[in-house]
């Protein structure tokens, strides 16, 4: 009548950054370099300061991903160390 609860593995993860999400950042990365640039082009084109600050805008943006991208690759090279419950290091119960 009632199913088991699914396991649940109290082991951390090993990988912070699924591919995904790092498809998603690389995408998003390529796309704010392209949009700065055509910006860029824009003001040189036109003088327009509002092109610029756009411009300067996608290139935060982009500088964001990048940063994403490398603290992503980062957390996935670390080392991640996993400790078996004992007497020393008893486990957490949450309420603490």
């Amino acid at each position: 009548m009632f199913a088991a609860p699914a396991t649940v593995s109290a082991r951390p993860s090993s990988r912070p950054v699924q591919d995904g999400s790092r498809r998603a950042i690389t995408a998003a990365f390529l796309a704010n370099s392209g949009i700065a640039v055509a910006k860029g082009i824009g003001f040189a084109i036109t003088g327009a300061t509002s092109m610029l600050a756009e411009a300067v805008h996608s290139v935060a943006d982009a500088g964001n991903q990048g940063l994403l991208l490398l603290g992503g690759t980062a957390c996935a090279e670390a080392r991640v160390v996993y400790i078996e419950p004992d007497v020393a290091h008893p486990p957490r119960t949450g309420d603490d």
